[in-house]
């Protein structure tokens, strides 16, 4: 991942959150930063290795969601 940004995010039918446990032990939250109740998440410097992700909701209600993940060159 040296030398890459990861950006995470969520498009949903509802109001969706995001937590992120990097393989630095790193954790991240996010709830609304992808517009619409949407969370998204940029990592600029990622390390390598293992990476947990978890899409919930903020209000405990299931609804479908689409989880994306790209990387960009810094």
């Amino acid at each position: 991942m040296g030398g890459l940004q990861l950006v995470i995010s969520v498009v949903s039918q509802c109001d969706a959150a995001l937590l992120i446990n990097t393989a630095s032990g790193n954790w991240y939250y996010d709830d609304d930063d992808n517009g619409n109740l949407d969370p998204r998440i940029v990592l600029t410097r990622p390390a390598n290795g293992i990476i947990d992700v978890w899409v919930g909701t903020y209000d405990g209600d299931y609804c479908d969601a689409v989880l994306s993940m790209e990387t960009f060159t810094r």
